[in-house]
């Protein structure tokens, strides 16, 4: 009886919990001026048309800019980051009307799970395809009301910042306006401890499901991000969040179907040679997921627009709203 009662206690101490992490969660998605939308995607997946509706945030440009003031910027999630986990980065960015921002929810992650058909978990290029796809379904990058295409800024933090650098790769020179990399994760730039790791067995890392798990990642994995940052609350809720979203063993199965190639080869190298588009990478100095040193040996090859900035006292999920 005193054991049941202890358990019945805890999951009422984390449903409070969770929906003061949801609050928080939301007003920092009101004070970043972001409101929840949605739109109908149109992909070609393992051989058969798919319609889906993604989910996403959007900040709309003030209707009273000037056109030729107008930009947009994309930002796509790492994984298991949902898009409202980026809104305090919108909010630190101190941006002005005339910019139009879109936080693309990852494919299966947040609202869009609800695409989930049991069985089939979408691999990097999977999610290239959907964000190339999404960019093109709500304008990014045009003016509205017309088809004249203006540069597009793009932020990826994570799996984001490796899906941002394949996108520059993949389009010609001019397409983007800035591009910022924020712990970029590709083949080449991951720590190999966690690289190792999340090989073998990712539940001990993205993949957590048990609470000291959530713990572990939180406290080693993502560079002392708790207890330094992060109350013992908000990880309570961050935990249950996870428990009433997803089920056993999501996270796990998804990227054990990820196969991260190589992003470094001649024909990209050509490519990035004849831009003029300033990259930004930026890391965490603990950063335990993507190493900075890592960082700096495979970028650099890509041209002298890439610059390189190390976020001081912070790991993998420290830095947004700094960097």
């Amino acid at each position: 009886t005193v054991i049941f009662f202890k358990q019945r206690l805890f999951v009422a101490f984390a449903d409070i919990a969770q929906l003061l992490a949801k609050l928080a969660i939301h007003l920092n998605v009101v004070h970043a001026g972001l409101v929840p939308k949605s739109v109908e995607l149109r992909l070609f997946n393992n051989g058969r048309n798919e319609v889906l509706r993604a989910h996403y945030l959007e900040r709309d440009a003030s209707s009273h800019s000037k056109e030729d003031k107008l930009q947009d910027i994309l930002i796509v999630p790492g994984f298991t980051a949902e898009a409202t986990f980026m809104a305090e980065l919108v909010s630190s960015m101190n941006l002005p009307p005339e910019i139009r921002v879109c936080i693309m929810e990852l494919p299966l992650h947040g609202k869009n799970v609800i695409n989930f058909d049991g069985t089939n978990f979408p691999n990097p290029q999977d999610i290239l395809d959907y964000t190339f796809a999404f960019v093109e379904a709500v304008g990014l990058g045009k003016q509205k009301n017309s088809e004249k295409e203006i540069p597009l800024n793009i932020i990826g933090y994570s799996l984001g910042g490796g899906i941002c650098f394949r996108m520059l790769t993949e389009r010609p020179p001019g397409t983007y306006r800035k591009v910022v990399l924020l712990a970029p994760a590709s083949k080449e730039t991951m720590d190999d401890t966690f690289n190792q790791i999340s090989s073998e067995n990712p539940r001990k890392v993205h993949g957590w499901e048990t609470f000291e798990e959530c713990k572990e990642f939180f406290t080693k994995t993502a560079g002392g991000f708790y207890p330094n940052k992060l109350p013992h609350i908000a990880l309570v809720g961050i935990h249950r969040q996870r428990e009433i979203t997803y089920n056993k063993g999501f996270f796990t199965d998804y990227f054990r179907g990820f196969k991260f190639e190589s992003s470094s080869d001649e024909t990209r190298q050509k490519i990035l040679e004849q831009y003029k588009t300033p990259v930004l990478v930026a890391c965490g100095d603990r950063d335990n997921c993507i190493s900075m040193k890592k960082c700096k040996h495979h970028f650099k090859d890509y041209g002298k627009y890439f610059s390189f900035h190390e976020i001081f006292d912070t790991g993998h999920v420290g830095g947004l709203a700094t960097g």
